[in-house]
C-alpha cells in the first residue's frame, strides 16, 4: 500500500511538473532552475519543441526553419547544447527570453539552409 502511494505521488509530481513546463514558454531563468531541479521534465519539453520544429520543416510548400543535419538524429541533449550555446548571446540584453526561441535561432545557426 505504501509503495503504491509513493508511486502515485511521484507520478502526480511528474505530471504537474511537465504540465507547468509545457503550458508556457520556458524563460532562460526558468530553464536554469529547471535544469537543476527537474531535468527529465525539461528534457521532455525541449525534445517536444525540437520535434515540433522538425515536423514543421516537413510541411510541403513552405520554406523550412532550418535544414536538418542529414543522418544526425537530434535529441534533447543536442537541443540543450544548442540552447546553452545561445544563452550568453541573449542574456546580455537583460531580457529573460524564451528558450524555445533560442532553440529555433540556434538550429538556424547550426544548420542553415543553402540558398
Amino acid at each position: 500500500m505504501l509503495r503504491k502511494l509513493s508511486l502515485a505521488v511521484v507520478l502526480l509530481t511528474t505530471f504537474f511538473s511537465i504540465n507547468a513546463v509545457a503550458g508556457n514558454s520556458v524563460t532562460i531563468s526558468a530553464y536554469k532552475n529547471l535544469n537543476e531541479k527537474h531535468l527529465n521534465s525539461l528534457k521532455l519539453h525541449i525534445n517536444g519543441v525540437g520535434q515540433g520544429f522538425l515536423w514543421s520543416n516537413n510541411i510541403e510548400g513552405r520554406k523550412p526553419f532550418y535544414c536538418s543535419p542529414g543522418k544526425l538524429a537530434l535529441n534533447a541533449d543536442n537541443y540543450m547544447q544548442i540552447i546553452d550555446s545561445q544563452i550568453p548571446l541573449y542574456e546580455k540584453s537583460g531580457k529573460d527570453f524564451p528558450i524555445e526561441m533560442l532553440l529555433l535561432f540556434g538550429l538556424q545557426e547550426a544548420f542553415p539552409c543553402k540558398s
